[in-house]
């Protein structure tokens, strides 16, 4: 079995990814995905803020070695632990699956939204726009933006050669996060199986892909934030990783 692609199930089972709170935060959106949009990117030259690598933290790096050699010393049981978690919340999983105490599992937790990058690389971009379209040219030190592009009529965006679709609003109404900031923004989304249910998979011939793209406001500094995350798998063998950051100045 493919012990990287075993651990993509690592965000979904232990809850790793930010908790979004349903309150109103304090950006004004209007609600009109592609009026929203526009406000977002501006149009004209742009400068972009790369995330670089996150620090290093020795603490992480220890409880994260840990909980993987764990899952590599047993997987099946790992999986099975997963799959009958995701059949019911209330299931208590085994502190050796994961290889740390309930205590150690939110010191990690706590640690990776902690987690800053320890980095960051300008680089400048031109923004087009139009009635139905938003458009990114001359981007060299994160070229695949390049190929981003907006359809504001029927609210996808195509990326990497795929088309999008308008997934959900996303509103973090507090600074508990790998952003250390409030934002508000929209998530666009293309995968394939649709509503794959990756606890319940053969994990060893896994076929997946997916590709988001997540724009948003951060409240603390006003800025825009981008995401761009692609993933691939094909029969267990990792194909595509990546996940590009960036804020515009």
């Amino acid at each position: 079995m493919q012990i990287k692609t075993l651990l993509l199930t690592t965000l979904f089972s232990m809850n790793l990814s930010v908790v979004v709170n349903s309150e109103e935060s304090q950006t004004k959106f209007t609600g009109d995905v592609a009026q929203d949009v526009k406000m977002m990117l501006k149009e004209g030259v742009n400068v972009a803020e790369i995330f670089g690598p996150p620090t290093v933290n020795s603490r992480l790096l220890e409880l994260t070695t840990r909980f993987k050699a764990a899952i590599a010393k047993n997987p099946i049981k790992f999986q099975e632990a997963m799959t009958a978690k995701a059949k019911d919340s209330s299931f208590q999983v085994e502190s050796t699956i994961f290889g740390l105490s309930k205590a150690e599992r939110e010191e990690m937790l706590q640690l990776l939204k902690d987690t800053k990058p320890s980095s960051f690389i300008e680089d400048t971009l031109t923004i087009k726009v139009s009635s139905a379209r938003i458009s990114f040219h001359g981007a060299t030190k994160i070229p695949l933006i390049n190929s981003v592009e907006f359809d504001l009529k029927n609210n996808t965006v195509f990326l990497d050669g795929y088309d999008l679709k308008f997934k959900k609003e996303i509103n973090v109404t507090n600074s508990d996060n790998g952003l250390k900031s409030a934002w508000r923004g929209y998530k666009w989304r293309f995968e394939y199986p649709e509503d794959f249910d990756l606890s319940l998979a053969d994990l060893s011939s896994l076929t997946l892909t997916g590709y988001t793209l997540v724009l948003a406001v951060l409240e603390e500094s006003g800025k825009t934030y981008v995401s761009l995350e692609g993933r691939s798998y094909e029969e267990g063998v990792e194909l595509v990783k990546y996940k590009i950051q960036f804020t515009l100045k």
